[in-house]
């Protein structure tokens, strides 16, 4: 992941000065005329070097870095490089995307703390209204208007839905949809939501966890789980549930909905919990 950092700003910031080499060799796409000396140095003063000269071109840089790993060592050397490139006030920021629970890994390590106490900004779900000027602009005439709002409404303003189903429709590419190919879209973005997104966040739980995801699913009344239910389902003490509830509403699971209510905060994750996951 190191090395992937450095060659990705290498070739984003060209015209940098001569910078020390990771002892990586790149393929020929990557050579932009640096001179590499046969010495190494560190992951943080190569980047450091770049983003000095970024900051005298006035160049912002983001680091983007997507399915973060729990207890990634490439990760804590990389938190503590950008905790120094910070404190230097060098141009840089980092987006970081993956299982809510490995998010809150890194977030509250007791070593690296610093992701912790820096400005965090979450992005929120996606706005309704341009989810439908999207779709709209997407397929235009070639679906109705009352399917494109039907699409917008399953997506739940839920960012990989909404790529999944427009994605799944175009796949269909028709000159005119119908409603049997809005729910056939549907019905594979959810498959795919359902496997790729909430199997690798119930696998990674623990068995507690777990346990307490499962006692939900019988412990709802009117499409609410009943927080007392859900104790005595699950047979924990006052103090137990009360840490796995903190911990599944952490994991972006749970939501609170009430003075002893909960919810489900993913879209149709009910839906995987009966269909498949109790299974």
């Amino acid at each position: 992941m190191l090395a992937e950092i450095v060659a990705g700003m290498q070739r984003k910031i060209p015209r940098s000065p001569k910078i020390k080499s990771l002892g990586i060799k790149l393929p020929s796409i990557f050579d932009l005329n640096y001179e590499f000396p046969k010495k190494s140095s560190s992951f943080r003063y190569d980047i450091e070097d770049m983003l000095v000269f970024a900051n005298t071109q006035k160049i912002n840089v983001i680091i983007a870095i997507d399915e973060v790993q729990k207890h990634s060592e490439a990760l804590r050397d990389y938190v503590a490089a950008y905790q120094q490139w910070k404190m230097q006030k060098l141009p840089v920021a980092t987006l970081m995307a993956g299982l809510p629970s490995a998010i809150n890994d890194m977030l509250n390590d007791d070593v690296l703390t610093f992701f912790k106490r820096a400005n965090q900004v979450h992005i929120s779900a996606l706005n309704a209204q341009d989810i439908l000027i999207n779709y709209q602009q997407v397929f235009g005439d070639r679906i109705d208007f009352r399917l494109i709002n039907d699409m917008a409404e399953h997506t739940f303003n839920y960012a990989f839905l909404f790529q999944l189903i427009g994605f799944n429709i175009w796949l269909m590419n028709k000159e005119k949809y119908i409603q049997d190919d809005i729910d056939t879209a549907i019905e594979v973005s959810k498959s795919r939501l359902f496997k790729e997104v909430y199997e690798p966040m119930i696998n990674d739980l623990s068995k507690n966890d777990q346990l307490v995801i499962k006692s939900s699913v019988a412990a709802i009344e009117d499409h609410m789980i009943v927080y007392a239910r859900l104790k005595e389902l699950a047979g924990m003490t006052d103090n137990s549930i009360s840490t796995y509830r903190i911990r599944l509403i952490n994991a972006e699971m749970f939501s609170v909905a009430g003075h002893g209510l909960l919810k489900y905060k993913q879209p149709y994750f009910r839906e995987f919990l009966e269909k498949y996951y109790m299974n």
